[in-house]
């Protein structure tokens, strides 16, 4: 459904984070499903489009925090599990770019995407984190942060839990800046990343106004 949609006035700025949660709660509907999420253990949870404005804010800030500046590259490893929408929506609204990485990939693929990506910041599992990244850490020399997904880290990570609950719910969504997306290659071939502006979002409004 398209519902309120309108298209942005050239000077507006325009964030696609803010145009797929945050405006759904200025509108009045952020008690209403934003996510529903099966794990595979038959475990369900609901999120409102409050709650993951109010996520992503918190993500942002800790980004912000930690010193990252706008258009630094935010990496992904992980299932689709909420904290992964959290991040991307988070990385958005701060003004940074971020990619996803295929969670099957071996450490040599992740280490090329990372290493021409420049990545900065990488938010994965543990495990994913200690079979697939710690040792090629040092081959990453731009990589300053690495956040794990649930309560503890291994030592050089932070606890992606405690550091959500620590950060503000408060930080409003930045300038846009293109997110960048790496496309599904063979693993043993160089990847190649486009970049999608926000521009391009807003002329999609069926796409960024579905709830």
């Amino acid at each position: 459904m398209t519902g309120d949609w309108e298209a942005p006035e050239a000077e507006t700025v325009l964030n696609m984070a803010h145009e797929a949660v945050d405006r759904h709660v200025g509108n009045g509907h952020g008690g209403e499903t934003a996510m529903l999420w099966l794990g595979k253990d038959g475990s369900r949870r609901e999120i409102s489009y409050g709650e993951l404005a109010g996520l992503s804010s918190r993500f942002a800030d800790i980004l912000a925090r930690h010193g990252l500046q706008k258009g630094d590259s935010v990496f992904a490893l992980a299932g689709r599990v909420p904290e992964l929408y959290v991040a991307a929506l988070g990385t958005l609204k701060a003004g940074l770019v971020f990619t996803p990485l295929f969670s099957a990939f071996g450490p040599e693929p992740i280490r090329m995407r990372m290493e021409i990506g420049n990545a900065k910041v990488l938010v994965t599992t543990e495990a994913l984190y200690r079979r697939k990244v710690a040792a090629l850490r040092p081959q990453l020399p731009s990589l300053e942060l690495v956040l794990i997904i649930g309560g503890e880290a291994p030592e050089d990570c932070l606890a992606l839990g405690p550091a959500l609950e620590a950060a503000s719910p408060d930080r409003p969504a930045s300038a846009a800046v293109p997110s960048r997306a790496i496309p599904p290659r063979p693993a043993t071939s160089p990847p190649r990343s486009w970049r999608c502006s926000a521009g391009g979002w807003a002329s999609r409004p069926a796409s960024i106004s579905a709830r």
